[in-house]
């Protein structure tokens, strides 16, 4: 099967920002208002998922408590220090070359990066919720 044409770093910058740009927004409305997104798993199961605890991550970092960011969900801190740097590596992409596509990793490894996070996130949901 051939490799699918690789991205613009424009376009992978474009949509790691929309996600990071929710995020803020959905941290400042909690910090200013107290006014969350309730967890659907954590309603129905009483357990957590594997993004539970990100609201309060970001409140965190909003307020520079690195600890505290830590705290509230260490596996969407690390991913989410990783999309900083990816996105530091789309920006100088972008700037340096705006019209060639983005191959920050061979296809091979690319295509499973899903499949890792589906595992991750079992088994993060798992350790946190039975430990």
């Amino acid at each position: 099967m051939a490799a699918p044409a690789p991205r613009r770093p424009g376009e992978a910058l474009a949509s790691a920002g929309v996600v990071v740009g929710a995020g803020v927004v959905l941290s400042l409305v909690y910090a200013l208002t107290g006014w969350g997104v309730p967890c659907l798993l954590r309603a129905t199961t009483g357990w957590l998922c594997p993004f539970c605890g990100g609201t309060h991550l970001g409140v965190a970092l909003l307020h520079g408590d690195l600890a505290g960011a830590w705290r509230s969900n260490p596996v969407v801190f690390v991913a989410g220090g990783l999309l900083g740097l990816r996105l530091i590596g789309w920006t100088g992409e972008v700037i340096r070359h705006p019209d060639r596509g983005t191959r920050w990793v061979p296809w091979a490894v690319a295509r499973y990066w899903p499949v890792a996070l589906v595992v991750v996130c079992i088994a993060w949901t798992l350790a946190r919720n039975l430990a």
